[in-house]
């Protein structure tokens, strides 16, 4: 893995966990505007969490920041940003529910570490979907299919986000 990688995982995971850490105190620091809500989280639940990666890892791919992201198309570094937040859902839901409920352990350090965890690990496993090219614009080697995919879940997202941070089902998922 060369410089470039290295730089766009590391930097990249700790600028998308300031702004996660940041994110998640932006909601009451606004003044609790609804308009904010499907951004930043409302509640302590799990749902209104996983807008802290999903919404991080989209500025840090959609800002041109390091060499690695500016090597790839717009449309790229959406799809990227979408595979990352799904791969940091993933971990911090299944790790939040299995440390809970199989080993009674939860708190605040445990949700900051699979918040983390998830970021470096999206981050880490994309890096090795990005074919590099001598000249001009890197590419990723994505299907089609999961590209249609990656690119209709960050749409959705928003909206759902939106959606449940007013309309909560009776799930675990969306309760405090």
């Amino acid at each position: 893995m060369n410089k470039r990688k290295y730089i766009y995982i590391y930097i990249g995971a700790l600028a998308a966990f300031i702004l996660s850490s940041l994110f998640h105190f932006a909601y009451e620091s606004f003044g609790e505007p609804k308009v904010a809500a499907g951004l930043f989280p409302i509640s302590e639940s799990i749902w209104e969490h996983m807008k802290l990666p999903f919404y991080s890892l989209l500025f840090v791919n959609l800002i041109p920041w390091c060499e690695f992201v500016r090597r790839l198309s717009v449309k790229d570094r959406l799809v990227l940003a979408s595979f990352q937040s799904e791969i940091a859902i993933l971990v911090i839901f299944f790790g939040y529910y299995g440390l809970k409920g199989g080993f009674r352990l939860e708190g605040l350090p445990i949700d900051l570490t699979l918040l983390f965890i998830g970021m470096i690990l999206g981050l880490w496993i994309s890096t090795r979907l990005v074919k590099e090219r001598t000249s001009g614009k890197d590419a990723i080697t994505i299907p089609m299919w999961a590209q249609v995919y990656l690119i209709i879940k960050l749409i959705t997202m928003p909206v759902l986000f939106y959606w449940f941070s007013f309309s909560k089902p009776v799930f675990p998922l969306f309760i405090e």
